[in-house]
């Protein structure tokens, strides 16, 4: 919508520029949360895992 109002050529390139830029920010910063949650998620799970063949792998005393 910046290229429609009556402004200056100059503010109206810096206008998207600026909104480039912060729209370029916020991805970057979903993009990050989205990784962080599917590798913590993923560690829980094979931690789950781990914790559970473990356990199978565990005898008791006097089996």
């Amino acid at each position: 919508m910046v290229p429609y109002a009556s402004f200056s050529r100059a503010s109206v390139e810096t206008a998207l520029q600026v909104g480039y830029s912060v729209a370029d920010i916020v991805a970057k910063a979903g993009v990050g949360v989205l990784i962080y949650l599917i590798a913590s998620r993923k560690s829980a799970v094979e931690a789950y895992n781990n914790a559970a063949s473990d356990a199978a792998l565990v005898r008791p005393a006097g089996a």
